[in-house]
């Protein structure tokens, strides 16, 4: 029975390895999301920018501003709508990685258990084996000595 428990425990470490793996990929996945949200934000906010130098041009009578900041406002939505696919793509890795993560994260909570279980039953055999070699003692002893009456 040590044997098997001794067993359990290392699959139970090799389930802890892949647990901490899986949480690397997931922060990872996790992180190069973000990456894009915020490259996205940075576009949004140059679009933003772009649009309120456009007013101000043309609130100046400034025909040559204006057009210029238009083509920001421009060049800025057509690089987040080249974002929005690998922003996307990214969500669908993060997700795959979560998902992952929680598996291995689930594999290695009921090897856990099992090993709980395992500890609990063999302390339960072992005192069994114990109270049987109290009680052996005891026979042994009465027999020795006679019956006693």
């Amino acid at each position: 029975m040590r044997s098997q428990l001794a067993t359990l425990r290392r699959i139970m470490s090799i389930y802890g390895v892949l647990e901490e793996l899986r949480s690397a990929d997931l922060l990872r996945a996790t992180t190069a999301v973000h990456e894009v949200q915020q490259a996205i934000g940075g576009e949004e906010n140059a679009a933003c920018s772009a649009r309120t130098e456009g007013r101000l041009a043309l609130g100046e009578g400034d025909r040559v501003g204006w057009t210029a900041s238009e083509a920001g406002h421009l060049a800025a939505g057509v690089r987040r709508e080249r974002l929005e696919p690998i922003r996307q793509e990214r969500l669908e890795l993060n997700e795959a990685a979560r998902e992952q993560y929680l598996q291995s994260r689930l594999k290695r909570e009921q090897m856990q258990r099992l090993i709980v279980r395992a500890e609990e039953q063999m302390s339960v055999e072992e005192g069994r084996k114990a109270q049987a070699e109290s009680d052996d003692r005891f026979l042994a002893r009465r027999w020795a000595t006679g019956p006693r009456r």
